[in-house]
């Protein structure tokens, strides 16, 4: 028999910050839609009917559900509460921000209990720290900075979010409002407060467990990082790898930092000497998610092979006497291209690349199939242009080699409409006999 909403509600804040089972999500949900039968204001939260077949795959399904009930103003409040409860401990906060926003809206009456004020607080002001709006969780927490009779978890939260806040306050050149606890009255000065955060990350480095070390260097590698630090960013995601070797998290920080650092170097160069520096900087990363890919086996870092094995491969055909090496890269990036991918962003980047990889070894069959493909997916939506583009241009260049010329100009017509200056489509629009691709 499935129980009530409340109990699977205690199971699921009853270990704060750890990713809630599958399995009692899945109860959960069953639960409210159960009980929405029997009990008038436990709503059904548009799901009755749909349970089964959601639950064959991600739980989290189920739960973005209740987004439609959200925008409808279908939710009763408890039930809005417990479910921004289960999406935070299911780690998805923009469902939790959204479930705590509809709430913060009607709660005048059900909320007026300071206690349960207090604790929604709370709530909120994790989940916008998790979502790093630093200011919208001041906003909420910041009151409570002079409270005597905060729990240690409840203080914690107040004091990282000051320090986050801060931090931010002194990145945008800004104060951000004065900080007035005693132990952050001293630091009204956005750049002590920044200092202050720094000498608290390097501290949680050396001394902390193995969890927070990981934090507080990602956070630490991040702030030298935005301050164009490249070289310290590194020194200190090395410290803590020397600790945590087994973070693929950290490693794959330290990768993109060290990229970026090694883009700057080339922004500065002499035309005449990126060549050499921007080659060493592929190989670098071609090796680098290479080894990452082959450690992790996670979608994300495969794709970060493919594209870096596909920007090797242009910058190697252009060498002479290196074609095959290069049509070597263009071959191997495909099978990493060719992953399940998660993201509609992943799923179109791959495909973009597997369309350039075919037109490379002259497969342009493919490279078409795949073209095609993105375009239905994007439709005429404004904000993929820039894929429908790729995708055109694409297509064009295999209609191109495939000798289908007028077909091939009809689609670098569509891309001009869209972008005048897109690669060389300006040009390739005016061959009207079978070209060389």
């Amino acid at each position: 028999m499935v129980e009530r909403p409340s109990t699977y509600r205690e199971k699921l804040i009853e270990q704060p910050g750890q990713p809630v089972s599958a399995e009692i999500l899945k109860s959960y949900l069953i639960s409210v839609r159960d009980h929405s039968r029997e009990t008038p204001n436990l709503v059904d939260i548009t799901i009755r009917g749909r349970l089964g077949k959601m639950f064959a795959g991600d739980p989290k399904k189920v739960l973005e559900r209740s987004l439609e009930s959200l925008g409808k103003n279908h939710l009763d409040l408890n039930s809005a509460y417990d479910l921004a409860l289960a999406a935070q401990r299911a780690q998805w906060y923009p469902l939790a921000r959204e479930a705590l926003e509809y709430i913060s809206k009607r709660s005048k009456v059900v909320f007026a209990d300071p206690e349960r004020k207090r604790e929604l607080d709370f709530v909120r002001g994790s989940v916008l720290e998790s979502l790093k709006d630093h200011v919208a969780a001041w906003e909420v927490l910041g009151k409570y900075m002079k409270r005597d009779d905060l729990t240690e978890e409840e203080s914690k939260l107040v004091k990282d979010t000051a320090a986050n806040h801060a931090s931010m306050s002194f990145a945008e050149g800004t104060t951000g409002g004065k900080i007035v606890t005693k132990e952050s009255e001293a630091l009204h000065n956005p750049e002590e407060q920044h200092k202050a955060r720094i000498t608290e990350l390097e501290k949680k480095i050396s001394e902390g467990n193995e969890a927070a070390l990981e934090n507080a260097a990602s956070e630490l590698a991040k702030i030298h990082c935005g301050a164009g630090n490249y070289i310290k960013a590194v020194e200190v995601l090395n410290q803590a790898l020397k600790k945590r070797s087994n973070s693929s998290d950290l490693h794959r920080l330290r990768i993109e930092i060290e990229l970026k650092g090694m883009d700057r170097e080339l922004s500065i160069l002499e035309d005449n000497e990126r060549g050499a520096v921007n080659l060493k900087r592929t190989e670098y990363a071609v090796e680098s998610y290479r080894w990452l890919a082959g450690t992790t086996g996670r979608s994300e870092d495969a794709l970060s092979l493919g594209r870096s094995l596909y920007e090797l491969g242009t910058i190697e055909k252009k060498i002479e006497g290196k074609e095959t090496e290069a049509k070597n890269m263009f071959i191997e990036a495909i099978p990493h291209l060719q992953r399940k991918f998660q993201s509609e962003n992943e799923i179109l980047e791959s495909m973009l690349l597997k369309t350039d990889c075919f037109l490379e070894v002259n497969l342009e069959e493919a490279a078409a199939f795949i073209a095609e493909g993105v375009l239905r997916r994007v439709g005429d939506r404004d904000e993929r242009k820039d894929e429908r583009v790729r995708a055109r241009y694409a297509l064009a260049r295999a209609q191109e080699a495939l000798g289908k010329v007028e077909e091939a100009r009809v689609e670098y017509a569509r891309v001009l409409a869209e972008d005048i200056n897109f690669k060389d489509a300006r040009e390739r629009i005016k061959i009207r006999t079978n070209p060389e691709s």
